[in-house]
């Protein structure tokens, strides 16, 4: 008896020897843990970084928005074939220059004009055919009411008929030669009804024929017009696709005219920074040529929002690049009378930079108002009333930034 008591309470108390362990580890576990605040990124525990600080110096600056846009012209011609056919005539070559009514290219329209041919004279046919049935459909319906009067006069023939026999005065064979008549008439004017249906069905049928190859005339004429192409303004050919003797589908791009007296600049910008905009603000586009000015002409918010399309007119003269080639603009904004230029590994998500006070980071909202400089030397420019002049601001790029975080100031 006394076994079987202790095998029953034997789980009882391993459970509770479990809760009590349990317990103790915890508590003590409370005891070791650190405050919150000393807790940092796994890996980071008793390793502290060195960073770099800068001082916190407003001054006077000029700042710019860096932007990457697209040069395009505001005129352009891209000739595509109309039909199928040859190359007949080329002009040009990629950067002829040509002035506005000059012949550029044109496509041998002989093969075409054979298919016009062809379609005129089958649409003659088609309408020789179409009078010829109006005459015959003319002639039928005369027949037509021919015997349906026919009929009229057997059915009447039939009542005399019936009404003699009546009177004795005829046999019923007479009564029977008279219906038969009748019969007959009738079958012949169905039969004539049908004949004046197929003209009537006929007609149909040719007139869509003529009006498909109305629309096959129209088509191809419309197409004999576009074979050649004239410079439609004064410009350059900046692109040839063809040669002399080339075959072309459809819709096959021949070549390119851009008027570069009149060349824009299209580039986008954030929605957030739409306040830093102004009209006719200056700005500079830089290309392998060299650098040339730009006025900002207007700016509009594209469908899905969030983002402005900015366009710029060119000041000066057009470089000698590519249509539709991406530049690097700098765009030059108002004075700011109290910024601070950081390297832009300073500044976080374009929103915020770390404050180094008692060793530890701060984490401070900045407004970027813009940049200065290029390439590995570009400087962002910021503003905050929360940082006071002197404050040390993070400058070492940080990965596990996070406000709280201890540093250690490398000295200069």
């Amino acid at each position: 008896m006394l076994r079987r008591i202790l095998l029953l309470a034997l789980p009882l108390l391993i459970l509770a020897v479990g809760i009590l362990l349990a317990r103790y580890m915890l508590e003590n576990r409370r005891e070791a843990d650190p405050d919150d605040s000393m807790v940092v990124e796994a890996g980071q525990v008793g390793d502290v970084a060195t960073v770099e600080v800068l001082t916190w110096t407003p001054v006077e600056a000029r700042p710019e928005i860096i932007l990457y846009g697209q040069l395009q012209p505001a005129r352009r011609l891209e000739a595509r074939a109309a039909f199928a056919g040859r190359v007949g005539t080329l002009n040009v070559a990629s950067g002829d220059p040509v002035q506005a009514g000059a012949m550029l290219v044109r496509l041998d329209t002989a093969e075409l004009e054979r298919r016009l041919a062809r379609v005129e004279n089958r649409l003659r046919e088609v309408e020789a055919s179409e009078r010829q049935e109006h005459r015959e459909q003319a002639a039928a319906e005369e027949a037509l009411a021919a015997e349906r009067e026919l009929e009229r006069i057997a059915a009447r023939a039939v009542d005399r008929i019936r009404d003699l026999q009546q009177r004795n005065l005829a046999a019923t064979s007479d009564v029977e030669e008279a219906e038969r008549a009748l019969q007959q008439q009738r079958l012949a004017r169905n039969q004539q009804q049908l004949r004046v249906e197929g003209h009537a069905d006929r007609l149909t049928q040719l007139s869509v024929q003529r009006r498909e190859m109305d629309l096959d005339l129209e088509q191809l004429r419309a197409d004999l017009g576009d074979a050649e192409f004239t410079a439609p303004f004064a410009g350059e050919v900046v692109g040839v696709e063809v040669e002399d003797g080339d075959r072309v589908s459809a819709n096959a791009p021949l070549l390119t005219v851009i008027d570069r007296s009149q060349m824009r600049l299209e580039a986008r910008l954030p929605m957030r920074m739409a306040p830093l905009l102004q009209p006719q603000m200056p700005a500079r586009l830089e290309t392998e040529a060299g650098e040339y000015n730009l006025t900002l002409q207007g700016w509009e918010t594209l469908a899905r929002g969030g983002t402005l399309l900015l366009r710029f007119g060119l000041d000066d003269p057009a470089p000698r690049t590519a249509a539709d080639s991406y530049h690097r603009v700098r765009l030059q904004l108002a004075t700011e009378p109290s910024v601070v230029a950081l390297p832009v590994t300073a500044l976080y998500e374009q929103g915020y930079v770390y404050r180094v006070q008692d060793d530890r980071l701060q984490r401070v909202d900045v407004t970027l108002v813009g940049y200065r400089g290029s390439g590995a030397d570009t400087q962002a420019l910021v503003r905050s009333d929360a940082l006071p002049a002197g404050a040390e601001v993070l400058l070492t790029r940080l990965a596990n930034a996070v406000s709280g975080l201890p540093v250690l100031v490398r000295e200069n």
